[in-house]
């Protein structure tokens, strides 16, 4: 289908390519899509020529940017263009020539260098431990589709970053290093930056002597899953001190990762703003795609609008746009498999987080939502993998919500007291998440702490003033019985039925 973006597909077509029955692949392309073949291909007809009206030659015409990937009907392809990205071909021409002398000069989109120094030792015991902790850092950071790792043969005193020496491209460098100290050996790793010496993050780990493959198997999952998303938030803070004119598609995206964690209405408002903005900066980087399609589905399920319908069909566009062009970075996919279960496709989601998930092991935001998913399903799965989210990273962005699963776990299993436990804690963490407020009564009103119940329904009512046992109801997809009995807790605590 990409190679044959200048003429549309008919659905036989596209079958013999398969190579599968017609039935199948109308039934396989709704499943995972949300659209038909031939619609699905119509779309990425339609990115394909919105990329031409926004690339760098400004003597592009629409007429010519709609022939040359097959729509010969040019009222339908307005119409069509219009129904999807909410503005006319001309508008889009119109913005790109008037923002080319302001877009940067460099690639909008480009992996982040970090280099990897090779850790620091002792003694020969230690050297054979520090190479291999080297080599399964790297690994762990060439899952990480947005980094460039660098190699480089230099050594580094942690105790000294100001004497860095990097390879010349390299915009961040971790190090490490390992001792043994009365019979445990003991390693530190640290990120930095390699222009300034700052530091972004460190963590250290110990182990028994005698054990050092589950040391080194305990330092690779720590850099697998913690270090990313601190790399994620230092680019989003890079790009914010940068001018607002010369922000790249990728800076955009941290950004729009950062505010859209946070779970709350006026930081869903910034992501899905900067979202946007890296769209129309780099339309064939899906990441900010996908991040507009989570925006949108946490609209569907946190109250944030009223108008769920609409919401949910804007979050399984995007969704579906976003694969068309990348379904096979990790974290493009664990963003999508988080959409796609705040909308209630299930099935969807749980093949986008298994692939994620078979690509990169490590990822806690997959994990955090395949706990979500053991939840929605009805499986008591979710307390292991809500687990696993918070070992791989355990201050990460993704933590929140883990514990917000584990009281909704706790109640499932009835246990109502450790569920209202885990919701207050949650809470007490992230207060600004206000919608938690509901997680948290509806566990105190079944264990007994009617009072605390009622003073969270209420405050829950000053931030969502419309919000009623119905329409909690009709945005959650839990299963009928966990959901009859969350709905019986909240009109105990007062919410209005």
């Amino acid at each position: 289908m990409q190679g044959n973006l200048a003429r549309p597909l008919c659905v036989g077509e596209i079958t013999v390519a398969a190579g599968t029955p017609e039935r199948t692949l109308r039934r396989q392309f709704q499943r995972f899509t949300g659209q038909s073949p031939v619609a699905f291909h119509r779309s990425l007809r339609l990115q394909a020529a919105r990329q031409a009206l926004q690339g760098d030659r400004a003597e592009n015409e629409v007429t010519a940017a709609a022939a040359a990937h097959g729509f010969s009907h040019f009222g339908h392809f307005a119409a069509l263009y219009r129904r999807r990205y909410g503005e006319q071909p001309s508008a889009t021409l119109g913005a790109n020539r008037e923002s080319l002398v302001r877009l940067p000069s460099h690639t909008v989109y480009d992996r982040v260098p970090i280099a990897v120094l090779p850790f620091t030792s002792q003694g020969c015991g230690e050297s054979t431990l520090a190479d291999a902790i080297t080599e399964r850092a790297v690994s762990a950071l060439c899952r990480t589709r947005c980094l460039n790792v660098l190699s480089s043969g230099h050594r580094l005193s942690v105790a000294h970053p100001s004497r860095i020496v990097a390879p010349p491209r390299a915009r961040y460098v971790v190090c490490g290093r390992v001792q043994s100290l009365r019979g445990r050996v003991q390693v530190a790793v640290r990120l930095f930056e390699a222009a300034t010496g700052r530091h972004v993050w460190g963590d250290a780990f110990e182990g028994e002597t005698e054990d050092r493959a589950a040391l080194e198997g305990r330092v690779f999952e720590g850099v697998a899953g913690a270090l990313p998303n601190r790399l994620r938030e230092a680019e989003a803070t890079r790009a914010e001190r940068g001018p607002p004119h010369d922000r790249t598609a990728h800076g955009l995206s941290m950004g729009a990762l950062r505010d859209a964690s946070a779970l709350t209405q006026a930081t869903n408002e910034r992501a899905l703003e900067a979202a946007e903005r890296a769209r129309s900066v780099d339309p064939g980087f899906a990441l900010p795609t996908a991040l507009a399609a989570w925006c949108h589905a946490q609209r569907a399920i946190y109250y944030f609008t009223g108008e769920l319908g609409s919401e949910r069909d804007r979050a399984r566009r995007l969704t579906a746009l976003a694969l068309g062009i990348d379904n096979q970075d990790p974290l493009v996919l664990a963003v999508l498999g988080t959409a796609s279960t705040l909308i209630g496709d299930l099935d969807l989601a749980e093949f986008l987080i298994g692939k994620c998930l078979a690509i990169d092991p490590y990822c806690p935001m997959a994990w955090q939502r395949r706990g979500w998913l053991a939840v929605y399903r009805g499986r008591d799965t979710g307390p292991a993998d809500f687990s696993r989210c918070m070992m791989l990273d355990p201050n990460g962005p993704d933590r929140f919500n883990s514990l917000i699963g584990l009281s909704h776990a706790c109640f499932h299993a009835g246990q109502y007291d450790q569920a209202a436990d885990w919701a207050v804690r949650g809470i007490a963490e992230r207060p600004s998440a206000t919608w938690a407020l509901r997680i948290a009564a509806q566990a105190q009103a079944h264990c007994g702490r009617a009072a605390e119940a009622r003073r969270n329904v209420a405050l829950l009512l000053r931030h969502y003033p419309d919000l009623t046992v119905s329409s909690f109801t009709g945005a959650v997809p839990l299963q009928e019985e966990l959901l009859a009995r969350c709905a019986e807790g909240l009109e105990a605590a007062g919410l209005p039925p």
